[in-house]
């Protein structure tokens, strides 16, 4: 979306180089600045887990447990951000896929809860000659 964002607007790109060339920025992209956040959270985990290592249990027990919860809470944004970032490269798979193949009668090929598991080329034997195929292979769930 950014890509297509930057190649569709000069004014965009054009902002977007100039913020790059800043030293402030040390020459990074926005891309990498947009993934910091996600890539700091599961440290973010690590680090509650180093600290109530060092809790005693007893002692700090009200500390103990509000860190305790605190991992989960991270553990679980951690978990959907993955969901989710898995489930937009399906998106955009598909849709690639659908772009890119012809079909003979209309056919829907992007159905809510379809998930590729396989594409790829394969050869067909046949008596005289080998025919090379591009099968794609999904799971519907229903």
């Amino acid at each position: 979306m950014l890509d297509d964002a930057i190649g569709s607007n000069f004014d965009f790109e054009s902002a977007l180089r100039t913020f790059q060339n800043n030293d402030r920025c040390r020459k990074l992209t926005i891309k990498s600045y947009l993934l910091k956040p996600i890539q700091r959270l599961p440290q973010y985990g690590l680090m509650l887990k180093q600290y109530a290592k060092l809790l005693d249990p007893e002692k700090d027990r009200d500390e103990y447990e509000g860190t305790q919860e605190a991992i989960r809470i991270v553990n679980e944004v951690v978990d959907h951000i993955e969901r989710e970032s898995k489930m937009q490269e399906q998106s955009l798979t598909m849709n690639d896929l659908r772009n890119r193949i012809i079909l003979t009668k209309p056919t829907k090929i992007i159905i809510p809860g379809r998930e590729l598991i396989r594409r790829g080329q394969l050869d067909k034997v046949s008596r005289k000659e080998v025919h090379v195929r591009y099968f794609i292979l999904v799971r519907s769930v229903f």
